[in-house]
């Protein structure tokens, strides 16, 4: 009804902590929009959010479908699906003044408190890299706020992206029909926790040998 161009999926609440805080003991997912998607460096205005919640997460864009069918996915076929990995950050937002507190039904009308979406530069070489053991480090005006690994995101990323699939896939003819196409950009969860930014702030997640990405916030 947005009307907006769709570009890919957000997963939310891949970790415990954010499950006790909504309210809930499963992940669910939500919609990126294109026009609230930007390469990083980026700079974006604090007061076009109402929450601006940060979060380092560790994004996909597949280089090949993952249609509906009734056999579940398995971790491998997905991951040959995906062309390329990108460290990101997600900017969480919510239109209730209980922010993720509005319950679970609330924050998945909500678009799963989508707010924006930034990323850095497609990472190489990640296949060989064990993404659950991965260190994110993120990092606002130069001090250290807070630290993760890729197993926070359903124990692995890949994972995460495995679970999309096969809701997706089993969701043909509903929710804007299923399965998931080439060119999606799946982001997979915090690894960071959330930090909640204001004006003037500077926030770079660190994927260490995978790259970072880096977002400014103006008033």
């Amino acid at each position: 009804l947005w009307g907006l161009e769709q570009s890919g999926w957000k997963l939310a609440c891949t970790s415990v902590e954010a499950q006790t805080i909504i309210g809930t003991d499963r992940p669910f997912y939500g919609r990126l929009f294109r026009p609230f998607m930007a390469a990083g460096p980026a700079e974006l205005s604090v007061g076009a959010f109402q929450v601006c919640g940060l979060e380092g997460e560790f994004a996909f864009r597949l280089g090949a479908d993952l249609p509906v069918r009734q056999e579940p996915y398995e971790r491998d076929e997905v991951a040959t699906a995906v062309a390329e990995l990108y460290p990101a950050i997600e900017i969480i937002d919510s239109r209730f003044t209980r922010g993720l507190r509005a319950g679970f039904a609330n924050v998945l009308a909500d678009n799963a408190n989508g707010g924006a979406f930034v990323y850095g530069t497609a990472a190489t070489d990640w296949r060989r890299i064990d993404l659950a053991r991965h260190e994110v480090r993120m990092e606002v005006n130069d001090a250290h706020d807070s630290t993760g690994v890729g197993g926070d995101a359903l124990g692995h990323p890949l994972d995460a992206l495995t679970w999309l699939a096969n809701e997706r896939s089993g969701q043909a003819g509903r929710f804007g029909g299923g399965g998931l196409r080439a060119g999606d950009m799946i982001t997979t969860g915090t690894c960071t926790g959330i930090y909640y930014a204001g004006a003037g702030d500077v926030a770079r997640a660190d994927f260490g040998v995978l790259g970072e990405v880096q977002v400014t916030f103006t008033a």
